[in-house]
């Protein structure tokens, strides 16, 4: 096999447990935490959070690496032939990092002011992770 044909594979492998990972928080845990179930997206970030983050970077590589081969990064942006899509690609990665960041951190920093963010903030957070991962 090929180094791209193995990339390809990583990649979708990698995307899927990040973006398959989200859709199962969505849909799974998303009405527990609403029902008032707070354990329920603590459990389940226990045991995802070991393949979030490696799975999320495999991806991002794999993705660039593949992005790489077809254009160079300065089309990425542009409207030249289809270019743009790897543009898009990239922002919505950003993004569903970001929004996964952003969410972390403000269960970090409620928690250590002693409170606990609301179980709405903590799903609309959740879903609007998966939401853009998909």
């Amino acid at each position: 096999m090929d180094a791209y044909k193995l990339a390809h594979v990583l990649h979708l492998l990698a995307a899927t447990v990040w973006v398959g990972g989200h859709i199962a928080a969505a849909l799974g845990v998303v009405p527990r935490l609403l029902r008032g179930d707070r354990g329920a997206l603590e459990a389940f970030e226990r045991a995802y959070e070991r393949v979030a983050a490696p799975s999320l970077a495999v991806a991002a590589a794999t993705g660039a690496y593949m992005g790489l081969h077809w254009y160079p990064p300065a089309l990425w942006f542009s409207a030249a032939d289809r270019a743009w899509v790897l543009g898009a690609k990239a922002a919505l990665v950003a993004a569903t990092a970001a929004l996964a960041a952003s969410a972390r951190l403000a269960l970090r920093r409620a928690r250590a002011r002693g409170e606990e963010p609301s179980p709405a903030a903590l799903a609309a957070h959740v879903t609007a992770v998966a939401a853009v991962a998909v």
